[in-house]
């Protein structure tokens, strides 16, 4: 009986030390679990000029808004639809000027140091000028018999402007026509009427051009030498108003048909 008492108890205490074991060896296996990457974060682009841009003229800029990048390590990278190389390497884009018309998406994908991205983009819409557009003379010279609409005829290829322009004087009752070749700038820099030199930006929408014809071939030289006019794009294309008066016409407003 004392033989099984005893076997008894060195069999329990077999088992604690066996159990105690076990349970120290669980403990010593654990490791600790790697912290998870960090997406960075993007709230979207911005775009200036806002609205339609003219093709091969109007020079946009993008930048990022809301980027979280607590280390200050991200790269970026962008890229656009219309299939130009986006050289920029930062958090903006300066001076993009797309060269042919359509719609067009600006994605950029930001990058932390721990290689998880992030994108955002933003769409523009690209226009040509090219169509029929009647030029309405706000304050026209009617007392010398000076036409108040002229119709423009415009074709757009690249930076260049072409076509013709043709006008009814109200007075006299004819109809002359005319044609030239401007032109267009990629944002226009003007001090003021007649002046564009001293490099004072008074309208910082980009989306200027001008047309029109020379003194030496305008039909209505009896009251202004050259015949040309400067205009400002709208948001939509299909709007433009003078930003520098004519003596014929005075302020005009063009509207694509």
């Amino acid at each position: 009986m004392l033989n099984l008492r005893r076997c008894v108890v060195g069999v329990v205490a077999v088992l604690l030390v066996a159990l105690g074991t076990i349970a120290g060896c669980g403990g010593d296996s654990s490791t600790p679990t790697a912290p998870s990457p960090t997406s960075p974060t993007i709230t979207g682009v911005a775009v200036s000029p806002s609205g339609v841009g003219i093709e091969s003229a109007t020079p946009f800029t993008f930048t990022v808004q809301g980027v979280s990048d607590p280390d200050g390590e991200s790269t970026y990278v962008w890229t656009s639809t219309d299939g130009q190389t986006v050289p920029s390497t930062t958090g903006t884009v300066e001076n993009f000027v797309y060269e042919r018309s359509g719609v067009f998406e600006m994605r950029v994908t930001v990058t932390n140091s721990q290689g998880v991205s992030a994108y955002a983009r933003k769409t523009v819409t690209i226009t040509n000028l090219t169509g029929v557009w009647d030029l309405d003379c706000v304050n026209p010279n009617t007392h010398y018999g000076a036409p108040s609409l002229f119709v423009v005829t415009l074709e757009q290829t690249g930076t260049q402007l072409s076509g013709s322009i043709t006008g009814t004087s109200s007075g006299l009752g004819y109809v002359e026509m005319r044609s030239w070749t401007e032109s267009i700038g990629r944002g226009g820099v003007y001090s003021g009427p007649g002046d564009p030199r001293h490099g004072q930006e008074l309208y910082p929408i980009k989306r200027h051009f001008s047309l029109g014809v020379e003194g030496y071939d305008n039909p209505w030289g009896a009251w202004t030498e050259d015949l040309l006019f400067y205009l400002a794009l709208n948001e939509t294309g299909t709007l433009a108003t003078s930003f520098r008066d004519i003596v014929m016409c005075g302020p005009v407003v063009a509207t694509l048909r």
